[in-house]
């Protein structure tokens, strides 16, 4: 099954929640809260595409509306898995053993090459059903940032080939870095509606 059309409206609909929130708190103006913001909505919009998997459990760092985070982050920056129980005879423990990942999603909002690969290289070491990973842009001129989303899934793509066997999606969503220009974050130099328009995602294997 081809999700491209069902990860591009999650992401648009964390996006635009991520967005809304910057005004409610304080803490919402520190970028690296914005993205795990964006983070723990895309996590919980992605569970919605699973069904009838079984016991499901989301494991993300979730953020509140007011950029409080809380723990949840297992080995990626957000995991959909299965879980399953298993107990003992020693006092009758009972714990929820993980059975599989369901969807593996990591993300780096920084465009340069050495940060993407690191992140980019942790979902290739993993068995999951489905991989998603999303690409910041900070590129405000459409040619440029057009030029620089094609050569990422260039390079994505010939990582991927070899490596994964599964569906692999790749996402581009603006980065709440600063804007040189302007000296600001991105997300508060840009309206929503022009901020929507960087979205991209594609299957690239």
């Amino acid at each position: 099954m081809d999700y491209v059309d069902n990860i591009t409206k999650a992401v648009k609909r964390s996006f635009i929640s991520a967005y809304k929130n910057k005004q409610k708190g304080k803490n919402i103006t520190n970028n690296q809260i914005k993205s795990a913001t964006f983070v723990s909505k895309l996590a919980l919009q992605i569970e919605h595409l699973v069904v009838n998997e079984g016991r499901i459990k989301t494991l993300v760092q979730k953020v509140d509306d007011y950029g409080n985070k809380m723990k949840g982050e297992w080995l990626f920056d957000a995991a959909i898995v299965e879980v399953e129980e298993r107990k003992t005879d020693y006092r009758n423990r009972r714990g929820n053993y993980i059975k599989r990942i369901i969807w593996a999603i990591e993300s780096e909002f920084s465009i340069n090459i050495e940060d993407f690969l690191r992140d980019f290289s942790k979902l290739i070491h993993v068995k999951a059903d489905h991989y998603l990973y999303i690409n910041g842009v900070n590129q405000a001129g459409k040619d440029y940032r057009g030029n620089y989303i094609k050569a990422q899934i260039q390079l994505a793509r010939e990582i991927v080939k070899d490596a994964v066997k599964t569906d692999f999606y790749i996402g581009f969503v603006p980065s709440p870095g600063k804007n040189k220009k302007q000296g600001k974050s991105i997300w508060d130099s840009y309206d929503l509606k022009e901020l929507l328009k960087w979205i991209h995602v594609e299957k690239i294997g």
